[in-house]
């Protein structure tokens, strides 16, 4: 069975682009809807329940989300640890307020790439390079 992203190259290239930083929502230039003849959400979504896409932990989205200076106040307002790294400090919000850090991808709105993702990006990175 063919996938959204093996319907055209233009599609593969889509997937590519839109899908290659570690985490990602389906915000996109309007220039793909008319390269792809329909909305490129559309083919996000359909990527995601096709098992290329997921949404990304909530770790990972607070991480992008939140700037070490972003993330401070939250730190301080429950009575946290303010120093250490970066992961260390949402690690702590995460299991000191775990109904704050859901609420940060409520919508569901940051994807990331899952392993099959990966293979297939890596697959048409390689096949675009022998064309």
């Amino acid at each position: 069975m063919q996938n959204s992203i093996e319907k055209s190259k233009v599609h593969g290239l889509f997937f590519v682009k839109t899908t290659r930083s570690d985490v990602f929502d389906l915000t996109y230039s309007d220039y793909w809807d008319k390269k792809l003849g329909e909305k490129g959400t559309d083919v996000l979504l359909r990527c995601a329940r096709e098992g290329l896409i997921e949404t990304a932990p909530i770790d990972v989205v607070i991480d992008k989300k939140f700037t070490i200076d972003q993330l401070k106040p939250h730190l301080k307002e429950r009575g946290l640890k303010v120093g250490g790294k970066k992961s260390e400090m949402v690690s702590r919000i995460i299991e000191t307020d775990p109904s704050w850090a859901q609420n940060q991808n409520s919508s569901g709105s940051l994807y990331r790439r899952t392993s099959i993702g990966n293979s297939v990006a890596s697959e048409i990175h390689e096949s675009i390079g022998r064309e």
